[in-house]
């Protein structure tokens, strides 16, 4: 149904929450319920605590990166339809958090 993609972006340190980092862009060919699509970071938990994705897949900042215990996250984002049987497909985002002055 989708391909994987892999992604890379940069995010600021300073940063503020809910600051958009990058937005899934994916099409389905179906209609109806078959075709609404549900976003989500898989291991969010530990991997991706700093990001969150809503239900359009846009992907952005869910809390203060400078308390941030690293610089690199690479979070494993998955999107599926509603369709039966339902098809998925899945993304790599790598966002690199460099330390850059906010504007």
């Amino acid at each position: 149904m989708f391909l994987l993609l892999c992604l890379i972006r940069q995010v600021s340190r300073y940063a503020p929450v809910g600051y958009i980092v990058t937005r899934m862009s994916v099409r389905d060919a179906d209609f109806g319920i078959n075709a609404m699509l549900r976003y989500d970071i898989i291991d969010r938990a530990t991997v991706g605590k700093h990001f969150m994705i809503d239900t359009r897949g846009v992907i952005s900042v869910a809390s203060d990166l400078q308390q941030a215990d690293g610089d690199h996250y690479d979070l494993l984002l998955v999107v599926s339809d509603m369709g039966i049987p339902s098809q998925s497909a899945s993304a790599i985002l790598t966002v690199n958090v460099v330390d850059t002055a906010w504007p």
